[in-house]
């Protein structure tokens, strides 16, 4: 895998190397966040459908 290099705030910075692990790399750490916010969209897609569209019960098909 190709490395680059990305800007980043120091406070961004001191805020990653808090949510993170001693063992993990600045990656490790995004790519941890990346899944969580993944996650998090997929729910909140689930729960929009839930509220907004019609099921019929199974035993009525």
């Amino acid at each position: 895998m190709k490395n680059t290099t990305i800007a980043i705030s120091e406070k961004t910075k001191e805020y990653l190397e808090m949510l993170g692990r001693k063992s993990q790399t600045y990656d490790d750490i995004i790519q941890d966040l990346i899944e969580i916010a993944e996650k998090s969209d997929f729910f909140e897609k689930q729960k929009t459908i839930l509220n907004t569209e019609r099921f019929i019960e199974i035993e009525h098909i």
